[in-house]
């Protein structure tokens, strides 16, 4: 299946998913963990997506099934969408504003296991113009975030894929030391906020250069993040459109 982009260029990718876990399969272990969380963090869960499996094990998952450390984080992850409003965060206009200048696509490709593709141009985002013309990335990104894991739970899968080109990285307007930091402030979110949320994610076209940015975030990241990230620096095709394979 093709993937809609900017560019009339498109690189061939074939994941081969070969996990233990998928969708409603879980060890015992987790089994009577997810029993054990369901019971205790019961009167946080307000939404039905909230109760299901796929979205509970992302917490126990982040905590190694240690129930009081899940329910502790879940805690801080239901006031922090409390404080920010997130509730309201897809119908925000500046966030559809946003959209449009920062371009990302959202479940037009889904991969095997019927999860949601997110896809992105690295080079259609000029971030250092976006910070110095005050637009809020952060809570820009937490927008996808939150698009894509909505349409995976719809699904009813725990988890999505995304999938980024790194073709034409920009080290002054992607790499300049204001866009690191909000690099590192993202990592750390995601790591809060939306532990495990993505099974894959992909990187092509990616340059050497660009290995700069991955040293400082990978440290930060967790097992899980680590274990999905998979840098791909795959050649071009002279303009020809080719299929992506998830």
């Amino acid at each position: 299946m093709e993937i809609v982009n900017s560019y009339n260029l498109l690189v061939m990718v074939f994941v081969i998913i070969d996990f233990n876990i998928t969708r409603g399969d879980y060890t015992q272990s987790e089994v009577e963990a997810l029993g054990q969380f369901r019971h205790a963090v019961k009167k946080f869960l307000t939404k039905d997506y909230e109760n299901k499996d796929y979205f509970l094990i992302h917490w126990l998952r982040a905590r190694k099934l240690d129930v009081s450390g899940a329910k502790l984080m879940l805690e801080k992850y239901k006031i922090w969408r409390n404080e920010t409003n997130l509730d309201q965060i897809l119908d925000e206009e500046g966030m559809k504003l946003l959209l449009k200048m920062y371009p990302a696509y959202f479940g037009e490709v889904t991969d095997k296991k019927s999860q949601p593709v997110l896809q992105m141009v690295l080079a259609e985002w000029n971030v250092r113009k976006g910070i110095l013309a005050g637009h809020d990335l952060r809570r820009f990104v937490v927008y996808i975030w939150e698009r894509i894991s909505t349409m995976a739970y719809k699904q009813e899968c725990a988890h999505s894929v995304a999938l980024i080109d790194v073709n034409n990285y920009s080290a002054r307007e992607q790499g300049c030391l204001a866009c690191i930091s909000i690099y590192v402030d993202l990592v750390n979110m995601f790591e809060k906020y939306y532990p495990n949320s993505f099974e894959h994610i992909i990187m092509v076209n990616t340059p050497r250069i660009f290995e700069n940015i991955l040293q400082i975030i990978r440290p930060i990241m967790s097992i899980y993040t680590k274990k999905a990230l998979k840098v791909r620096n795959v050649c071009h095709h002279g303009g020809k459109r080719l299929p992506l394979k998830v």
